[in-house]
């Protein structure tokens, strides 16, 4: 193990271990991930003169660094009285990101499995902890409902407290990772076998609709590209239906219907309007990130919605999120970011990342991904892959 860390620090550096840790720590609490940022960055720069390529990709930085210029220009818009400190840290991480790994893009990109692999076993380590932490906690119940973690309106992410949502995209992202690279991620193939059918199913079992419905049709297109993963999916849906009707009178099963009695559409419709006439009262830069909490507020109290307006609801979807906070100008940036990334990613056939992307951009139809820390990472790790892995389009663009 010893020989194996100096051959690694000799050959990538010590930034690029602390690199695999915050990929590793990506939902672990912010301190953490926060640390291990600081950690690489300083790294970097003390290891410069192994990494620094003679020609900064500037485009590649700028693109990386969209949404923190977004908010960016949201503080030179409207200052401090609408725009705290916090809302620009919390995009700090596209600046940072970019800078140092577009410049050291040859061994990150030489570190691409590596680096899904880390992100696949801290996502299960998280896995493992709030499953034990569920039994335990509910004196190990039946199997039926302790896989179901069918307690009210709780999942089984909370208990490492993190949203559902969040966890689930990352983690159907991390999943078809490792089984498009499967063939390359050192792990025992019995083992990794067994760690992913069990992050299927916590997967299912965190019953974020969207994310789950998105990475169920991932998952049958990387099974079609990749072969080898045929069998096993057979047996991870005949599981999965098997499980959901175990559970089909629980709240968490019957949230996934559309038509279920908790109002959710007639709710996130409520929200979606909210922003939507937010957005019509200032069209072009937005009411800030500050502001908007109180535009929300007058808006869910017309429209009667009480629990938006008690718990503070965001739009739950980042595109209308970016049209009441940041404007028309806001939104066409994001969705320049989008098209850029799906048309690259198709055109140069890298269909992990084109899945992945996939999986975020429409994801944020239902929930604003981007306004929390969680989020921000998500995306971020994402554009780093993009980045380093399209080194040669940016650079001939220069």
């Amino acid at each position: 193990m010893k020989s194996y860390l100096r051959s690694f620090i000799a050959t990538y550096g010590f930034r690029n271990l602390f690199f695999l840790g915050y990929v590793f720590c990506l939902m672990y609490p912010m301190l953490a991930t926060s640390t291990l940022l600081v950690l690489y960055a300083i790294a970097s720069v003390l290891e410069r003169n192994k990494i620094l390529d003679k020609k900064i990709e500037t485009k590649a930085i700028l693109f990386g660094a969209i949404p923190v210029l977004i908010a960016l220009v949201a503080l030179l818009r409207f200052g401090f009285q609408y725009y705290g400190l916090k809302e620009l840290e919390k995009n700090i991480t596209f600046l940072v990101l970019p800078i140092f790994c577009t410049t050291d893009y040859r061994n990150i990109k030489n570190l691409n499995v590596s680096i899904i692999t880390s992100l696949f076993l801290g996502l299960v380590s998280l896995e493992i902890i709030s499953t034990i932490s569920f039994l335990a906690k509910n004196n190990f119940n039946t199997l039926s409902s302790s896989l179901g973690a069918m307690r009210a309106s709780t999942y089984l992410s909370d208990y490492v407290d993190v949203h559902h949502s969040y966890f689930s995209v990352l983690l159907s992202i991390a999943i078809l990772g490792v089984i498009y690279h499967y063939k390359s991620v050192k792990i025992p193939k019995t083992i990794l076998n067994v760690l992913i059918l069990f992050s299927i199913f916590y997967n299912v079992m965190l019953f974020a609709r969207t994310p789950l419905v998105l990475f169920l049709g991932g998952l049958v297109a990387v099974a079609i590209i990749k072969e080898h993963f045929k069998p096993q999916l057979l047996i991870v849906f005949g599981v999965l239906i098997c499980l959901l009707w175990m559970n089909r009178d629980s709240y968490a099963v019957r949230r996934i219907y559309l038509g279920s009695g908790n109002s959710d559409v007639e709710n996130r419709v409520k929200l979606n309007r909210a922003s939507w006439d937010v957005f019509l009262e200032s069209p072009v830069f937005g009411v800030g990130p500050d502001r908007i909490r109180y535009e929300r507020l007058d808006k869910y109290r017309e429209l009667n919605h009480v629990a938006a307006y008690k718990y503070l609801y965001n739009s739950h979807n980042q595109y209308l999120n970016y049209l009441s906070v940041n404007g028309l100008f806001g939104l066409f940036l994001f969705l320049f970011m989008i098209v850029v990334t799906i048309y690259i990613t198709w055109k140069e056939k890298q269909w992990f990342l084109l899945f992945s992307f996939l999986i975020f951009y429409l994801s944020c139809l239902a929930e604003s991904y981007l306004a929390r820390n969680k989020g921000i990472v998500i995306l971020s790790f994402l554009m780093v892959l993009f980045l380093v892995s399209n080194s040669s389009v940016f650079r001939k663009n220069e």
